[in-house]
C-alpha cells in the first residue's frame, strides 16, 4: 500500500517540517493498522509542491512539484510527539 501527502510550500521543506510530516504519516500508519489494513509494508511519501507568487501574493507565478520524500516506518519507529 502507497499513502502519498501532498504538501504546499513556497520555499523548500525545512528539517522541522519534514519531522513534522514523519510524524503525521506514522499516525496516519498506526491509525489505519487499528483499523485492520496490513501496514506491514506500506510505503509513506511525501511529494512538496512549491508555489511561487507575485511580489504582493495575488497571483501565482509557477508551480513545480519537488522530489518525493520517502520514508518506511516499521515497529513504531517514530515516536508521537505533539507538532505546531
Amino acid at each position: 500500500m502507497h499513502i502519498v501527502n501532498y504538501k504546499i510550500t513556497t520555499t523548500t521543506i525545512d528539517p522541522d517540517k519534514e519531522a513534522k510530516y514523519k510524524y503525521e504519516l506514522a499516525l496516519l500508519k498506526q491509525m489505519l493498522a487499528n483499523k485492520g489494513f496490513n501496514t506491514e509494508h506500506m510505503t509513506l511519501s511525501i511529494i512538496p509542491i512549491r508555489l511561487q507568487y507575485n511580489d504582493d501574493f495575488t497571483k501565482v507565478l509557477d508551480i513545480v512539484a519537488m522530489d518525493k520524500i520517502e520514508y518506511t516506518i516499521r515497529n513504531g519507529q517514530y515516536v508521537f510527539e505533539k507538532q505546531d
